[in-house]
């Protein structure tokens, strides 16, 4: 399985615009990180 380098990572995560917090959400916010690496 291919793995992404860290920049590309890195690029890929700064172009995802970050989700706004809802205030009646009680659930942790996502490590986007963790997302696209687990997507690719």
């Amino acid at each position: 399985m291919l793995k992404m380098s860290r920049e590309v990572l890195d690029w890929i995560c700064q172009q995802i615009p970050g989700l706004s917090k809802s205030p009646l959400s009680g659930r942790p916010s996502i490590d986007k990180r963790k997302v696209v690496a687990g997507i690719f």
